[in-house]
């Protein structure tokens, strides 16, 4: 392990060596078993601008396996970053990048596993960006799954790519006693991406644990960013598998839609992109209502148009139906005076989305097919589809 770079016009760089939850092993030296995830962490953010922590943990080392080479983290309280971060769990030997594009399966070798001890629910986010400073908060490679109301909170930045959020390195989703959510991102961020047009961005997202009513399936994505005078807000959601296991078949436990917000400032709408996303949400006895696998949630009167294009509902990649109960798509108002400008699917290579068939929303809307549920009432929407 080592800082490998101290140079203060450069990023450092932190050579996790150990599954050690010990903030006192923060030297990251080249001398073995000094460097853990939380002393990486504590090093970075006494230093200014961003850093990234790398792995080459021993299987040796407890919490790994020699099998499969996966090394579990268990880490005992939240995790504050200070300053813009690196995580890249790609870096662990025998860890490998998905290559299949999407909206197709997801063959990544993920070896760095992430949670806590004894699935605690540690009340606040694992990672918590405790001001401005840390941004960009940037994670690749890892498997992060714990009962939480959100993975990470706070910051500005964020650009995830490459990791199963509520998902472990086998690909499955771990049945403990409280929810997972995986994607909490709601409060006032600049720019949000999850995935990207690479196969090597894609993510595998799901829902964890238990909902508040004991039934499997717990966890709510939300992903939302504010304009400023001086920066248009941005959300690339993209090339994710939602609700669906790594092979693309299996679903895992959604108990909410994927939520995408507009955000509710008086400056510009915010360029949202919801593109290549294979999306399901399996069929359980949830409290509350069920419905589709993606809410587009609109709290102003938007001034830009959003696209939905090119993604898959309801369908695995075998063209299995998954979790179908109503209409995939809703579009949702904060009131009746808030207007929507969406654009969904489209006539150019690529742009059409692909919809399983479903039923229609049991409460009263205007549904466009089994596809798309609008609001109720007469309500002014720039909705092309």
């Amino acid at each position: 392990a080592g800082l490998l770079c101290t140079t203060p016009m450069l990023a450092a760089t932190f050579v996790v060596d150990t599954t050690a939850d010990t903030l006192a092993l923060s030297t990251c030296t080249a001398a073995p078993g000094d460097c853990s995830l939380r002393g990486a962490i504590s090093a970075s953010n006494a230093l200014a601008g961003p850093d990234v922590i790398e792995f080459n943990i021993p299987t040796s080392e407890p919490g790994c396996s020699d099998v499969t080479g996966i090394c579990r983290i268990e880490v005992a309280s939240t995790l504050d970053i200070a300053q813009g971060l690196t995580i890249d769990g790609y870096t662990q030997p025998g860890a490998q990048p998905n290559s299949i594009p999407a909206p197709g399966a997801n063959n990544a070798q993920l070896k760095i596993e992430i949670t806590s001890a004894g699935f605690v629910n540690l009340g606040v986010a694992l990672f918590n960006l405790i001001n401005s400073n840390a941004s960009p908060f940037n994670l690749r490679g890892l498997a992060i799954a714990l009962p939480t109301s959100a993975i990470v909170s706070g910051g500005l930045r964020h650009d995830y790519r490459g990791n199963w959020f509520c998902v472990d390195a086998l690909g499955q989703s771990p049945e403990f006693n409280q929810p997972c959510s995986a994607l909490g991102l709601s409060f006032f961020n600049r720019t949000i991406q999850v995935g990207g047009p690479d196969p090597a961005d894609r993510n595998v997202i799901a829902g964890g644990g238990r909902d508040l009513s004991g039934q499997p399936g717990g966890g709510t994505s939300r992903l939302r960013v504010n304009s400023i005078v001086s920066e248009r807000g941005s959300i690339l959601l993209q090339g994710n598998l939602i609700g669906l296991a790594p092979d693309g078949i299996t679903p895992l436990p959604m108990r909410d839609p994927f939520i995408v917000l507009t955000g509710d400032d008086g400056f510009d709408t915010p360029n949202i992109r919801i593109l290549d996303n294979r999306f399901a949400r399996a069929t359980g006895s949830f409290s509350g209502g069920f419905g589709g696998a993606l809410q587009f949630s609109v709290s102003r009167t938007m001034n830009e148009t959003a696209l939905i294009q090119g993604n898959v509902f309801g369908l695995g990649v075998d063209g299995s139906v998954v979790g179908v109960e109503k209409d995939h798509i809703e579009i949702f108002l904060g009131n009746s005076s808030r207007v929507p400008r969406v654009l969904i699917g489209g006539l150019g290579a690529g742009e059409g989305n692909t919809f399983a068939g479903a039923k229609r929303q049991s409460f009263t809307g205007i549904s466009l097919g089994s596809a798309v549920i609008l609001p109720s009432g007469n309500v002014n929407t720039n909705i092309e589809f």
